[in-house]
């Protein structure tokens, strides 16, 4: 267990790698001195060796000349080093004419090896024949030669056995000296690890003191080296968390309480208010959040609808026909009217919820309108009224003013008629608003009548263009109608309206067209829909009438200016017809340089 802690802490880490590394490096260093001394003191005794030979060649070649053989000097020679274990003379041909062991000769002895007969000194390792020995043989060339001219050879046999003695007590003496050099490093490395473990352990148990909470703990070190250091930037990290952590909790008391603020606000909201988690309709959207206004405008508990999804909240009837509405719109920002109950009608709208730049949910707001729905059908009731009852007198008086104009009530003079004339025109465009503004008030309350049938399109834009081309020819407007090389497949359409549509923007554009102008159609088909746009070199439209161009009573102020007359009903009536065939209406403009209207309609409503 102990050995295992040791094994595993950083003292026992460092102390076990600088004594692996004292032996290995111990180890290393006497290996390559043993080489270095085995390699001495063989290469002292073959020096040795080498010079006995040499002394001993001059004698035998002196005893070679004089005939007498000096035994005594060489057996001086051979008892001058223990090593030596022979010493012969050979021929060329490998016969041992000589031998410091006369047996030797007597026995007729022959060697055959490829280095006799050498011109050099050799030295060779090789076996002695009288036993299994290895031994060092030096080869000595003599001043004696055969009748061939080979010199005769002087062979030495060293034994290598002092060598090995000397190697063991090279080998004893290191490895004591190696032990206790050893076994000083390790007391050595043992204080030094601790000196350098000493300051870690302290900053361990320091950071331990302070991971438990004690930001008002300091670790002292004073070493002079990194760890003094490290252990400052620790201290200093302390203090700069220990105020980190106190603007923390100022910083969530203030969210805290600001959070409060937001839910009361919330709370207090006169709006309905759902908030979801995640992307709209994505799997797993939670609502997380349901004000009590949207409680009693749905009827419903929040306790039974907070933490559930879209799909899970399809049982509750209530909240249905909300789930059906949103989901049916675009998933960005959506706006709709919604009528919860027979007196209770909403405005939903569905926005995105988004923390710098990216989307965390999206929320619904429930706006009660209706109030404002009750004035406006009070209000379309009585501009319903009105208009019937202006209806008839108005249809009187022109009918007494055509019969003036006619000279059915005798004749007048071109003053009178000219005052009746404009009064008549007066009644027309008097009878056109009151029109306008019974259509209105039938697309409001939703009693507007369509019948859908087949319709040749372009042959509705002939028809309206013909009865418009006098008002063009008039004001001598450039008009141009680009058709399409193939025909357009014909639509299901309420042919009175759509003509009432197009007649409407082919109108505008010559009106808000100065004289010389140009007026074009073009006409689109990608067989799943039409699409008709009109376009104008007339005064345009601000920018910031665009968006409530198609409201009603709205004309823009150039409008108003170029053209005195218009009831601002026109575009209103369009852009309904439009949305009940399934299509869209848009405009692109821009003040001074024209406009474009544009619609499409499905093949297929």
């Amino acid at each position: 267990m102990m050995f295992g802690m040791f094994k595993n802490s950083i003292f026992g880490k460092i102390f076990g790698s600088l004594v692996l590394t004292l032996f290995l490096s111990g180890a290393f260093f006497i290996f390559i001195s043993l080489k270095q001394q085995e390699g001495r003191i063989t290469e002292n005794l073959i020096k040795r060796s080498e010079t006995l030979s040499k002394i001993a060649s001059k004698q035998i070649e002196k005893a070679y000349d004089t005939g007498v053989w000096p035994f005594e000097t060489l057996k001086l020679i051979i008892s001058e080093s223990e090593d030596i274990v022979f010493l012969w003379v050979t021929k060329p041909d490998g016969r041992i004419y000589f031998s410091d062991d006369p047996d030797v000769i007597s026995m007729g002895k022959m060697i055959k090896e490829p280095f006799l007969g050498t011109e050099e000194t050799l030295i060779q390792d090789w076996t002695y024949p009288m036993g299994v020995e290895e031994i060092k043989l030096i080869i000595q060339p003599l001043e004696i030669r055969d009748e061939e001219g080979r010199p005769w050879s002087l062979l030495m046999g060293v034994s290598l056995r002092s060598v090995v003695s000397a190697e063991r007590a090279v080998i004893l003496s290191s490895v004591v000296l190696f032990i206790i050099t050893f076994f000083l490093a390790i007391i050595i490395s043992f204080f030094l690890t601790k000196r350098i473990t000493s300051p870690l352990e302290r900053l361990r148990e320091g950071t331990t003191i302070i991971g438990k909470g004690n930001l008002d703990y300091r670790i002292e070190i004073k070493t002079g080296d990194e760890l003094e250091k490290l252990a400052g930037a620790f201290n200093k990290m302390t203090e700069d968390m220990a105020n980190i952590l106190n603007n923390f909790d100022e910083a969530r008391k203030t969210a805290d309480e600001e959070k409060n603020k937001t839910l009361a606000i919330i709370t207090s909201f006169t709006d309905g208010l759902l908030v979801f988690d995640k992307e709209m309709f994505e799997k797993g959207n939670k609502l997380i959040l349901m004000n009590p206004q949207a409680e009693n405008i749905l009827e419903i508990n929040s306790k039974e609808l907070i933490g559930k999804s879209f799909d899970e909240m399809f049982p509750f009837p209530q909240i249905k026909p909300l789930i059906d509405l949103v989901k049916k719109g675009p998933q960005k920002i959506i706006r709709r009217e919604l009528a919860v109950k027979e007196i209770l009608t909403v405005e939903v709208s569905v926005m995105p919820l988004t923390k710098r730049g990216r989307k965390i949910g999206f929320f619904i707001v429930l706006h009660d309108i209706s109030r404002e729905k009750e004035i406006e059908k009070i209000k379309s009731e009585f501009v319903s009224t009105a208009a019937h009852q202006l209806r008839t007198p108005l249809s009187a008086v022109k009918w007494t003013l055509r019969m003036l104009i006619d000279g059915d009530l005798g004749l007048m003079n071109p003053e009178q008629r000219t005052f009746l004339m404009q009064g008549y025109q007066s009644n027309e465009r008097m009878i056109h608003l009151v029109n306008d503004l019974l259509d209105v008030a039938r697309i409001e309350e939703g009693r507007t009548a369509y019948e859908f049938t087949l319709v040749n399109f372009e042959d509705l834009i002939d028809g309206v263009i013909s009865e418009t081309s006098q008002l063009s020819n008039k004001k001598k407007i450039h008009f141009v109608y680009e058709k399409l090389e193939n025909r357009i497949p014909e639509i299901k359409a309420d042919v009175q309206k759509i003509r009432l549509v197009v007649q409407n923007l082919i109108d505008n554009a010559i009106k808000y067209t100065p004289s010389g102008g140009k007026v074009t159609i073009f006409l689109k088909n990608d067989n799943m829909k039409v699409e008709f746009k009109i376009k104008d070199s007339g005064i345009g439209i601000p920018a910031s009438d665009i968006s409530k161009l198609f409201t009603k009573f709205y004309r823009s102020k150039n409008a108003i200016r170029a053209q005195t007359e218009g009831s601002g009903l026109g575009l209103f009536i369009v852009k309904n017809i439009i949305e009940k065939h399934g299509g869209r209406v848009w405009v692109e403009s821009e003040e001074g340089k024209g406009s474009t209207f544009s619609f499409f309609l499905p093949v297929e409503p």
